[in-house]
């Protein structure tokens, strides 16, 4: 790693303050084994987190009440707890509207329950890339907020567009400080007046002040990772080899041998020559304005994304995952449906230098995708741990994959698409909520046992415990065998997949104003 850094990242720069602290040190530690997040305190946060999760999948495994399965019994083994995490897409608005659906679903503060209900309390890590991130930012932004309160508060998930004024003059001040900007500047302000409660669309926040959360530091939520990858200048396309970086609220850096190392978020913007910032030099503040932040992992504008899954970050063997739930909402076909290269991109990336000794289950191609409708059904990738104990190391993650589908209504808006209706808002998290449930056991009504088996497959690996019957029946009806279909696919255009007249909803959403999302407008502020 370099020893002289600013974090940039080669999108845009500013900061909203300047302070100049006697004798500061900023400690760029290394992202290494014996380190592994370039600070002590995620390990402290973690001793704060585990009973939380700990409880949380004790009740959800009570509630799904998995067949001939003393589950109590079973978490008494040593080792037997597993780490979950819940990993969403890119993809805009579409991304996080669907991925909204799954979390209405995994929440437990949801009226009702959604055979999935909890998953959200009992997971660890939850990341965020673009539109997955602005979900991630949304609910931490707003206090741990739950999706019922975003969809009915009109607040948030509004656009009015007298905005436009107060975000020039947001920018402009950051330029008149000193700083270069960028249209990721004014992207990002045009996001938070949408998703973020507050004055003038919560421009005081800060993505490090997630930390300062009493129930953060409680433990009482998950911990917050948004991806963004990295460009080189003047190109369009993000290629596999690209840096992936990590904000999470204690720090920014990557995993990446390209980097390799990790800084305070707080002070991220300061100049720095071997983690110290000169004497006559200035320590900057606010920089990771959580709006700047949440436009940094989505300044794609017209670049083409392939590893729109944030699963670097969960994959690193010191974090300790066993299941990854991913929720792709990637526009990979003609008509903006997933046909798994985002995933297939994470795979590709493991088997060169970039991935520094991480492993990611093998995935088929796109033509196995859609002809063996894994783009329209959960699956389960990576289920044979054994796989893996030929190449050293321990076993990646299970990857239980969520493909945004037209279950209940078409949810494939373009991700630039300008504008959605309150009702078109509405019926995208409900299809997502039918996704993440199955249509609410329509599909399946096994699905929230082997939700749970998912959860506990690397742990049934890790205690020697052979799974129960039901487990081993999701896992025959939900992991990939490794079966090819390449037949070439002209052209993908799916119907709805749930009956139009089944009851698979289980809320009804109040209407309210127009969504107006307009990205282009904010080509003009940057000559205004």
């Amino acid at each position: 790693m370099r020893t002289s850094t600013v974090f940039a990242l080669g999108l845009a720069s500013g900061a909203s303050g300047l302070a100049t602290p006697p004798d500061v040190r900023l400690n760029v530690a290394r992202a290494a084994p014996d380190s592994p997040s370039g600070a002590t305190r995620p390990p402290c946060w973690l001793e704060a987190r585990e009973p939380k999760t700990k409880t949380a999948l004790d009740n959800f495994l009570k509630r799904v009440n998995i067949a001939d399965f003393d589950y109590a019994s079973y978490l008494q083994t040593d080792g037997a707890y597993p780490r979950i995490s819940i990993a969403m897409s890119g993809g805009g608005y579409r991304a996080l509207l669907n991925g909204a659906g799954f979390i209405y679903a995994a929440d437990d503060r949801t009226g009702g329950d959604s055979g999935i209900s909890g998953l959200l309390q009992a997971s660890t890590y939850f990341s965020g890339l673009s539109g997955g991130g602005w979900l991630v930012s949304t609910i931490y932004g707003n206090n741990f907020t739950t999706i019922e309160s975003l969809m009915s508060d009109e607040d948030v998930w509004q656009f009015r567009p007298r905005y436009w004024r107060d975000l020039h003059d947001q920018v402009s001040s950051k330029q008149d400080a000193g700083f270069d900007v960028s249209l990721t500047d004014y992207w990002g302000r045009a996001v938070s007046y949408q998703l973020l409660r507050g004055d003038e669309g919560g421009a005081a926040y800060t993505f490090s002040s997630i930390a300062d959360a009493e129930d953060f530091k409680n433990g009482e939520t998950p911990f917050p990772i948004l991806v963004a990858d990295g460009r080189a200048p003047d190109t369009k396309i993000i290629n596999l080899n690209s840096t992936v970086f990590e904000f999470n609220p204690f720090e920014l850096g990557s995993w990446d041998p390209t980097l390799y190392g990790f800084a305070p978020l707080d002070y991220i913007g300061s100049n720095f020559t071997g983690g110290r910032v000169d004497d006559k030099g200035s320590c900057v503040r606010g920089f990771d304005q959580l709006g700047f932040v949440m436009g940094t992992s989505s300044s794609l504008f017209n670049m083409a994304l392939l590893t729109d899954i944030p699963d670097s970050p969960l994959i690193q063997p010191i974090r300790e995952v066993d299941v990854i739930f991913a929720v792709d909402s990637s526009a990979d076909t003609t008509y903006n449906w997933p046909n798994g290269t985002a995933l297939r991109a994470s795979y590709e990336r493991s088997l060169n230098s970039i991935a520094n000794g991480t492993h990611f289950p093998a995935v088929p191609d796109a033509e196995t995708f859609v002809n063996l409708k894994f783009n329209q059904e959960p699956v389960f990738f990576g289920c044979d741990a054994a796989n893996f104990s030929s190449e050293g190391g321990s076993a990646p993650p299970l990857i239980v994959y969520i493909p945004n589908a037209p279950l209940s209504g078409f949810s494939n808006v373009s991700t630039f698409d300008p504008t959605h209706e309150i009702d078109e808002r509405n019926d995208i998290v409900q299809n997502g909520y039918n996704v993440a449930t199955r249509g609410n056991g329509t599909l399946d009504d096994a699905w929230p046992t082997c939700v749970a088996c998912a959860a506990l497959s690397r742990s049934f690996e890790r205690t020697g415990t052979t799974p129960p019957q039901a487990c081993q029946d999701c896992f025959n009806r939900y992991c990939w065998n490794g079966q090819l279909d390449t037949t070439a696919v002209s052209s993908y255009e799916p119907g709805l997949i749930l009956n139009a007249e089944a009851d698979s909803g289980s809320f009804k959403m109040a209407a309210s104003t127009a969504l107006w999302i307009v990205p282009a407008a904010a080509a003009w502020l940057l000559t205004a």
